[in-house]
């Protein structure tokens, strides 16, 4: 049998991960699919069959974790700078009425669920946050492609999307909450808990109008890519240790750091570092490290767990579904908006598979939910984002819904 040092492994492993998410991307976009699908479905398949055929690949899981698990900071981040509190001046009453049913209705039928299931109030919380959260980046793919994103329907979509950021965002600070709670040690007090608290808050302070500023500086106003890029990144590793030494935990940090560098971006006007840094994370992000959490998630799935409970998995893949559409429903009612028109909505708000995958797979490695909980919002997450885009698809070519006219500037 064939047997490769840990250096070697590494490569193998990186390099099999990379090459197959990028040729069953290409499948998923020729099915018109969202690309998360493809990582998704690779690390199923290498977590169910294809493991057993690569016994030369002796540390396949360890080494893929450690990427997967920085590759989760560097999303947190983008997180965080994708954010962008200018657009919810903007948003109109419909959009502002409309998405908050879509995100709080699937958020209370997915709690009282999860507590059907569990008898648990912070996994149904968890589980509740899962089905409230939209894919926003599938949704605007759908529409890109489908040539709406200038029509009414695709604005609303869009500015409902915008503010899914505020299920993202509670998602993970709540998360991080969590963490700090467990990490709280009786014999040393609240007084402990305090002076990390305002330590943490000092930081924030210093990092917002000292660090960041002054990183900013180095490369200039005619500064290069990878210059940007680079104090981006410093940014990011100094919030993400100085939280975890803080027992903040690392997502913490990661998030506000991106909450930090894009406010101060946009405070100060620098439009021409914001769209660099931005554009460069994202290729970072996007051309290597989702694929790598997304095929992680999916050998973080225990099969005998997932199948022995598939009756929670159905149960919120059907909330999930209903949940969007009634809020979406509901949402157009009360805006004196017609009924096909909320439907077309709620399928396009349906799509998950991203934030509440991220952070259902933190709170499982920290052991605040169970296996068989992680096992079925990804089961939800996977089936949701494969139905939405075909029955929107479906809506929209056969013109229910649609208004004709764009939207007046």
């Amino acid at each position: 049998m064939l047997e490769f040092s840990s250096e070697v492994q590494v490569i193998l492993v990186l390099g099999l991960c990379i090459i197959l998410s990028f040729f069953a991307n290409i499948i998923t976009r020729k099915l018109k699919l969202p690309s998360i699908i493809a990582p998704l479905l690779i690390g199923l398949i290498l977590n169910f069959w294809l493991l057993e055929y690569l016994p030369f690949l002796t540390e396949f899981k360890q080494i893929l974790a450690i990427f997967a698990n920085f590759g989760l900071i560097v999303i947190l981040f983008f997180i965080g700078l994708k954010v962008d509190f200018r657009f919810f001046k903007g948003l109109s009453g419909n959009s502002s009425i409309m998405a908050l049913n879509a995100g709080i209705i699937p958020l209370i039928l997915g709690f009282y669920t999860g507590y059907f299931f569990t008898h648990d109030i912070i996994k149904s919380l968890f589980i509740g946050i899962a089905l409230a959260i939209t894919a926003e980046e599938v949704s605007i793919t759908i529409l890109d492609e489908l040539n709406l994103l200038k029509k009414r329907i695709g604005q609303l979509i869009i500015e409902a999307g915008i503010i899914g950021d505020i299920f993202e965002i509670s998602a993970i600070v709540l998360l991080g909450v969590l963490i700090k709670a467990k990490s709280f040690n009786e014999s040393f007090g609240i007084f402990n808990v305090i002076g990390e608290l305002a330590l943490f808050i000092s930081l924030v302070v210093v990092m917002r109008y000292f660090i960041i500023e002054f990183l900013l500086k180095i490369p200039g106003k005619d500064g290069k890519k990878y210059e940007y890029f680079a104090v981006a990144f410093v940014i990011l590793l100094i919030m993400t240790i100085a939280s975890e030494l803080l027992n903040f935990s690392y997502i913490i940090g990661a998030l506000v750091a991106g909450l930090l560098l894009k406010d101060r971006l946009i405070d100060k006007k620098m439009y021409y570092e914001e769209h660099h840094i931005v554009e460069a994370i994202e290729v970072f992000n996007f051309g290597v490290f989702e694929s790598l959490v997304f095929i992680w998630i999916g050998l973080s799935i225990n099969e005998t767990i997932l199948f022995s409970n598939i009756g929670l998995g159905i149960a919120l893949t059907i909330i999930a579904l209903a949940g969007k559409l009634i809020g979406s429903v509901i949402g157009n009612y009360f805006c004196n908006e017609p009924l096909s028109e909320g439907i077309l909505i709620g399928w396009g708000l349906n799509a998950r598979g991203a934030t509440e995958l991220f952070t259902v797979l933190i709170a499982k490695n920290q052991g605040i939910i169970s296996q068989d909980i992680f096992s079925a919002v990804v089961f939800m997450a996977l089936v949701t984002t494969i139905i939405s885009p075909i029955v929107f698809n479906y809506l929209v070519l056969k013109g229910y819904g649609v208004v004709k006219h764009k939207v007046k500037k």
